[in-house]
């Protein structure tokens, strides 16, 4: 079963599994994003299987959610449950980080889901700090991480 099928990941990002047209979509919207910005999402393989294991990255998702974040890029990070629990997320999403911080050194934020306790595990660990909690077609907490 592919990531995007998998109840219990998509439900904090789509409420749902995708659809083909609406992970194809997804897919083009990253392509994109890498093509006018020079970054964005990456694609995390197991490194001993090949399997193909999540996503984490930053983008500019305009979201509209205030001036103060506006100009600001947005991390994220969705994995398959054959990587929870394993310390992928944080390595990957560690990486990310520095690789985008040597190239834009700005403060970024992230949007976790109230029922989340992982993700805000890992956006903790990835020294993000709560702003505040909002509504972005749910109930979100706004995290922001200053670049140090």
């Amino acid at each position: 079963m592919s990531m995007i099928a998998e109840p219990e990941v998509f439900r904090f990002l789509a409420g749902r599994p995708l659809n083909e047209k609406e992970a194809w979509s997804r897919l083009l919207m990253y392509m994109g994003h890498w093509s006018a910005y020079g970054y964005g999402f990456f694609a995390v393989f197991d490194r001993a299987t090949g399997d193909y294991l999540g996503e984490t990255g930053l983008a500019q998702f305009r979201r509209g959610i205030g001036s103060a974040f506006d100009d600001l890029d947005e991390a994220g990070w969705v994995f398959t449950r054959r990587a929870h629990g394993r310390g992928i997320a944080y390595e990957a999403a560690s990486a990310v980080h520095v690789w985008y911080e040597q190239r834009w050194p700005k403060p970024t934020y992230c949007l976790v889901p109230a029922e989340n306790p992982p993700s805000f595990r890992l956006a903790d660990k990835l020294g993000y700090r709560k702003r505040e909690d909002i509504q972005v077609m749910d109930d979100v907490t706004l995290m922001e991480r200053d670049h140090s």
